[in-house]
């Protein structure tokens, strides 16, 4: 039995040795988009909306990128580009000659040159978009799903793909399109009085993967009118504190609208605030009117014991209840000065 089980396993090994490595091509990567390079190489590349063009500023012919090969220790001095749906195998004969398959296309431009650190630069996003098959686009810049819609970008080593290109001969680097804004923040809308607000929202509605919560403010509820803080709160916060000063509240009584917005994680770096403010974003939510008032240092919807720092990070902390005396204790102080004073005339 034992020499049974040794056969089969030297026979099971001979056999995997000999079988294809699906995985054996080169995992290249978009490495940076219009100069920002990403974070890491797990990090999931986006092309976004403002990239597309559907915001103002951008546009697929201004939005550049660079590719990075992965070293295979094969020498390579020019790549031929191809780009391909989710899922294509461009290394196929069939799937590159057959146009209507809709799944594969030359980018213009070939052959490119391999450049320092296997750098691929001069690339556009628009290169992209231009690559089809027979009357198909490959690359749709104007929809996508939600969370992006997945493509593939196939660089061949050395000449252009001929027949069935061996896994050794090409690399494939994966990048989104999404140009999809996220739902708008679902608020607790219930107004609210006091020296400190504390504006709430739940899960995101459909589920996206956001990135930060940004809030805004007018003297109405209008959205229309709305100004943007500087104020933000990233991943996976549900609540957000805001002083008075931040929407402009100096006096009791004054009162203004707070409205959140989202940002999906269509984004190149988590840096700075501005990038992660560079995603799609949703329309702002209802309203929340907010109403300063001289409550002795009591925060707005804090029940006791809660902490009043911002889980965000953003917001301020109002003044803590025991640094300012509340007039029970100034009434205690006065009549014992009092009682003092009777006693020392007396």
């Amino acid at each position: 039995m034992y020499k049974q089980f040794i056969f089969l396993a030297v026979l099971a090994g001979a056999l995997g040795s000999n079988a294809p490595n699906a995985s054996a091509q080169a995992v290249d990567s978009i490495s940076s988009i219009n100069g920002e390079s990403f974070d890491s190489n797990a990090q999931l590349r986006y092309f976004n909306g403002r990239d597309c063009g559907l915001d103002p500023g951008a546009g697929p012919e201004d939005t550049t990128f660079e590719l990075r090969l992965e070293n295979t220790g094969t020498s390579a001095t020019q790549v031929w580009l191809w780009t391909g749906a989710a899922g294509a195998q461009c290394e196929s004969l069939d799937q590159r000659q057959n146009e209507f398959l809709g799944l594969c296309a030359e980018i213009a431009g070939n052959p490119r040159a391999i450049g320092t650190n296997s750098l691929v630069q001069g690339l556009t996003l628009q290169d992209l978009i231009d690559a089809k098959a027979g009357p198909n686009d490959i690359v749709q810049c104007d929809s996508s799903g939600l969370t992006g819609t997945p493509y593939q970008i196939f660089a061949f080593r050395n000449q252009p793909p001929s027949g069935e290109v061996a896994a050794e001969g090409y690399g494939v680097a994966d990048f989104f399109v999404d140009v999809q804004s996220p739902a708008a923040p679902l608020v607790n809308a219930s107004p609210q009085t006091g020296s400190t607000f504390i504006i709430s929202w739940a899960n995101p509605n459909p589920p996206d993967e956001i990135n930060a919560w940004l809030a805004w403010y007018s003297d109405t509820s209008d959205p229309s009118t709305a100004m943007a803080t500087d104020l933000f709160t990233t991943l996976s916060d549900r609540s957000i504190n805001i002083s008075p000063g931040d929407i402009g509240l100096s006096e009791p009584g004054d009162s203004a609208y707070v409205f959140m917005q989202a940002y999906d994680q269509a984004i190149i770096s988590n840096d700075t605030s501005e990038q992660a403010l560079a995603g799609n974003r949703s329309e702002l939510s209802e309203a929340v009117e907010v109403t300063l008032i001289d409550d002795g240092g009591v925060d707005a919807g804090v029940d006791a014991g809660e902490p009043s720092e911002p889980s965000g990070g953003s917001g301020g902390c109002s003044t803590s209840r025991a640094a300012v005396p509340g007039r029970a204790a100034w009434l205690l102080a006065l009549l014992f000065v009092l009682y003092l004073g009777r006693r020392r005339f007396v």
